[in-house]
């Protein structure tokens, strides 16, 4: 089996603008499928990526559901943006199932053209070689203590 750090790589190869990516959303899917389970879940965290009003449910931390529901949130969120640029900096072995990714995003909103940098996190944790959840954060220290890396 690949190692889970390989795979991440895979997900995040490189410089990314979701919002360009998801304009070919057939492309995207057909190589995020490729890397996570049929079941895959999206979790949002309370406060820091509001994706919410889609997901489960759960106000308190929605979860969207498959690639699907991966697409439906990320669809609504980015149409506020005019570019939504991912770049992985880091990508960090939390323990035998999960791996803490670290991005650095730079966004560009569609109203004010004005470009925001934020710092990110995404922690994936694996089932049988793919991604079955994927965790979202905007604050970097609560991602390192979901991932258990603060101790």
């Amino acid at each position: 089996m690949r190692a889970h750090v390989e795979i991440a790589r895979e997900l995040y190869p490189g410089e990314v603008d979701l919002v360009a990516a998801l304009a070919d959303e057939d492309e995207f899917a057909a190589a995020l499928e490729a890397l996570v389970q049929p079941d895959f879940e999206t979790v949002t965290v309370p406060g820091q990526v509001p994706l919410a009003g889609i997901g489960s449910s759960d106000a308190a931390r929605p979860i969207f559901h498959g690639a699907a529901g991966f697409f439906a949130a990320f669809r609504e969120w980015l149409s506020a943006w005019k570019s939504w640029v991912i770049t992985p900096t880091d990508f960090i072995e939390a323990d035998a199932d999960r791996v803490l990714v670290m991005l650095d995003i730079r966004a560009r909103s569609r109203t004010h053209q004005v470009e925001l940098p934020f710092e990110g996190a995404n922690l994936l944790t694996f089932r049988d070689g793919r991604v079955g959840r994927l965790e979202l954060f905007f604050d970097r220290a609560q991602a390192r203590a979901a991932a258990g890396l603060d101790k």
